[in-house]
């Protein structure tokens, strides 16, 4: 695997064996045992083959509107629990599980921002039905 540091400054990487590598500037070929360690360097911005390393391992962020993103992604959650009844996308009391939303939104969501965006939901389902009668 190749590695090179788009720091400007050489990276090194010891291993407890006593051997060492030192990853510079220019793409070189890094053995394997230590491609881990260089891999677990994503502060050092470490480049792989053209994909830099903070690309891949940061955590992913939502849409510009994060509100929006959670309510399509429980939206989403609702089409999954009625086409699969043995998901478990909601809780006894109908709320959007935490740690399933956490998973499918790809990211650490806190209660509150589920909260607002059920309660986004609930806001324009209630809407729609209003429309309907009318």
């Amino acid at each position: 695997m190749r590695m090179r540091s788009t720091t400007g400054q050489e990276i090194y990487i010891a291993l407890t064996s006593g051997n060492s590598v030192v990853i510079g500037t220019d793409y070189r070929e890094v053995p394997k045992e230590f491609r881990r360690e260089a891999l677990m360097l994503v502060g050092e911005s470490i480049e792989i083959d053209g994909i830099k390393t903070e690309d891949i391992n940061h955590e992913p962020k939502p849409a510009d509107n994060p509100e929006k993103y959670l309510v399509d992604t429980i939206k989403k959650m609702i089409e999954e629990s009625k086409t699969d009844e043995k998901t478990s996308n909601f809780t006894a009391s109908g709320l959007p599980n935490l740690n399933t939303l956490r998973s499918k939104a790809g990211y650490n969501v806190n209660k509150e921002e589920m909260l607002v965006a059920w309660y986004l939901i609930q806001k324009e389902l209630k809407t729609d039905d209003e429309e309907t009668i009318e």
